[in-house]
């Protein structure tokens, strides 16, 4: 394969695996990943049909560079965006480009640095809470626990309200449902959608008790005095033009801000403990650190900068395996990519995770190195990491999401060890987003600092 930093020859080619109507969506749900990681051996620039659609995806850190700085031509839409806005509504992340400015106007204040502080101290007091009741020897689900962290902080960061467990519990439940079934729906006939198959009658019902929810509170919030801790009371307020959202924009910024501050935060510290309960000597080397940083106190909004090698086990997780996988644009009017014509109305599918995986970015990609990253090392290329994509629509809440995942996978570190069940292979699932599988660990306590784990280490 060529270098990925030479951009002045691209090649354009076809994907194979198409079969009648359903183009490449057969082999995209049966062997998602291994047809992504191949695409990069078939051109830069792959053309898919998307059922009878054509479409293309870009596999290319150049080209998908070019795509984020041109926002206006290659829009937020095509077949993902169209069917995930019917249960993810028209937010931050789903809106055209025509109104993204707005948007991101009235949202960006509520993830200025200054409220960062305040926000921690929520995050680690939520992580204490849920870790307080892990018992050593315990077998626990490790997705499940860390979502129930990220849920409670993200609902009162939302709402600057304390709700009960159940109320946390049954919003966890409505949107696992949610992006559960609507990601299957995404890769579905849209004729199929409408039949009242029992997943389609569940994801109905989560909407619905969902929007009941949200409404319910955004009402609160109007009606109570203005909470500069709450996102929502910030969003409900006009701004110096007397611009602000109404109730239908406040409920799709909601479950917006959950997806991205519940769980893809969730779901990246998992990866992290997964892939540490994989790799003894990563896990003994972030002890170190967690020890010699924090002693025996918790962590703060302070110590984040000096846990180093806490980022770049992040870091890493995400270029493994990225939240948001896959995504589409579609282009406003005829364009070009790699000097191939494009024409307006145009599906294109960028993955970050085809961009991760190719071994002229990262040698040897499957290998799990957080040494990758080390002395804050930047990406490769432009467009080379995308875990919160780029341009003008990068993720409003790149800082908010990285200081959760590094104060609660430092808040657990510092306390328990968690390894992999006797037996077990980690795998990869799609539930919406990359999980891994199986989901539980087991809990051993740390007591005097680091507790080497003995037998092979995987690092070597």
């Amino acid at each position: 394969m060529k270098s990925a930093t030479d951009p002045s020859v691209m090649r354009v080619g076809s994907a194979p695996g198409r079969v009648p109507l359903l183009g490449h969506l057969a082999v995209m749900a049966l062997q998602p990943f291994k047809f992504l990681r191949d695409l990069p051996s078939h051109g830069d620039l792959v053309e898919i049909k998307l059922g009878h659609r054509q479409a293309y995806i870009v596999c290319h850190p150049y080209l998908l560079h070019q795509v984020y700085r041109n926002s206006r031509v290659f829009d937020k839409g095509g077949t993902l965006f169209e069917q995930a806005r019917a249960f993810s509504g028209n937010g931050l992340f789903n809106c055209e480009h025509q109104e993204h400015r707005r948007q991101r106007r009235l949202v960006q204040p509520a993830f200025h640095a200054d409220r960062l502080v305040d926000y921690a101290e929520l995050m680690v007091a939520q992580a204490d809470e849920v870790i307080q009741s892990w018992q050593d020897g315990q077998i626990i689900d490790v997705q499940a626990n860390v979502l129930h962290v990220t849920a409670r902080v993200t609902t009162q960061v939302l709402f600057a309200t304390d709700l009960t467990s159940q109320d946390v519990d049954d919003v966890e439940q409505w949107l696992a449902v949610i992006f559960k079934v609507g990601i299957r729906r995404v890769m579905t006939p849209p004729w199929l959608q409408r039949v009242p198959t029992p997943n389609n009658r569940r994801f109905h019902a989560a909407i619905a008790h969902f929007d009941e929810w949200a409404y319910r509170l955004i009402a609160a919030q109007r009606n109570s005095i203005y909470d500069p801790r709450s996102i929502v009371s910030a969003m409900a307020a006009a701004d110096e033009d007397g611009d602000a959202f109404d109730d239908r924009e406040i409920r799709d910024q909601v479950i917006t801000l959950f997806s991205a501050g519940t769980e893809s935060t969730a779901n990246l510290v998992a990866w992290a403990l997964h892939l540490l309960g994989c790799h003894p000597h990563a896990r003994d080397r972030l002890a170190v650190e967690i020890d010699t940083v924090l002693g025996q106190r918790t962590a703060t909004y302070a110590d984040v900068p000096r846990l180093e090698y806490t980022r770049q086990i992040l870091l890493e997780s995400l270029r493994l395996f990225p939240p948001a996988w896959l995504l589409t644009r579609q282009t406003t009017e005829d364009t070009q990519l790699a000097e191939h014509p494009i024409p307006a109305g145009t599906t294109v599918v960028i993955s970050p995770y085809v961009i991760h995986h190719r071994a002229d970015l990262y040698p040897d990609p499957e290998r799990f190195d957080p040494d990758r990253w080390k002395s804050g090392q930047p990406a490769p290329v432009p467009g080379a990491f995308v875990p919160f994509g780029g341009g003008a629509r990068k993720c409003v809440a790149e800082h908010f999401g990285l200081l959760e995942a590094s104060l609660i996978l430092a808040t657990i570190t510092a306390r328990w060890r968690l390894d992999p069940l006797p037996g077990s292979t980690m795998q990869l699932r799609v539930n919406g987003i990359l999980r891994p599988y199986p989901p539980h660990m087991q809990l051993h306590g740390r007591r005097d600092g680091v507790e080497p784990t003995s037998g092979t280490n995987s690092d070597d």
